[in-house]
């Protein structure tokens, strides 16, 4: 069993690796920063123990780490 970050967990798409992912025995840890997904499209693994999820937008994270560089 291995650990997974999806990253677009709550689009359609990202819903759906998260699905196969736990299905094959995986943890599944998704994030997403919900511009265009929705938390409603994870339903099946918001409910599932070896899977977690947060709300996070990575693009913040970099501008900040550039500001902090300068």
């Amino acid at each position: 069993m291995s650990r997974m970050l999806v990253t677009g967990a709550a689009a359609l798409l990202g819903s759906f690796l998260c699905d196969r992912l736990l299905e094959q025995g995986h943890e599944a840890t998704g994030t997403d920063n919900r511009v265009s997904g929705h938390s409603s499209n994870l339903g099946t693994p918001l409910a599932h123990e070896r899977f977690s999820y947060s709300t996070h937008d990575y693009n913040e994270s970099r501008h900040d780490s550039a500001a902090l560089a300068a």
